[in-house]
């Protein structure tokens, strides 16, 4: 069994992750990037909370994703990170003498096969609009100064 709950415990939207939720995430993220079959142009699926592995950022964008937002709800299964779809977890222990199944997994590798089709459709403009937002946070206002655009936006 492999234990995840630190993608949900060690972080929160009022404070800083905790460290053994930053070892474990830059873990996690050596591991997808290191699968050439996951990797496309230096990026991989996101699973933050918005963009739920339907859109592919680089390692620096999922790492600010996942500060900001945290994984997605419930994602004790990376399939869309290599695991398969037969990984066993069962919250609070294994039993191999009665091995859980999931109904609703099995439902959704019937419809879709082993791997799910590939999203190539563009998320809707306002999706589009805040990620050139966050993209560009750290960009300078000014070649000759040093604040960005989200601490000249705070100011004002």
């Amino acid at each position: 069994m492999v234990e995840r709950e630190w993608m949900y415990t060690g972080w929160s939207r009022t404070q800083p992750p905790s460290n053994d939720w930053i070892e474990n995430t830059n873990q996690f993220l050596d591991c997808a990037f290191s699968m050439p079959n996951l990797v496309e142009d230096g990026t991989i699926k996101c699973p933050c909370m918005i963009c739920r592995n339907c859109l592919r950022h680089n390692r620096l964008t999922i790492e600010m994703h996942l500060c900001r937002v945290g994984f997605k709800e419930d994602y004790k299964i990376w399939i869309a990170h290599g695991e398969g779809l037969d990984s066993t977890y069962v919250e609070g222990g294994h039993d191999d003498s009665f091995p859980e199944t999931d109904r609703m997994d099995e439902m959704l590798a019937s419809l879709v096969g082993e791997h799910p089709p590939p999203i190539d459709e563009q998320p809707p403009a306002y999706a589009r609009a805040f990620y050139r937002m966050v993209q560009n946070v750290d960009q300078l206002v000014h070649e000759n100064t040093s604040h960005s655009s989200l601490a000249t936006g705070l100011a004002v």
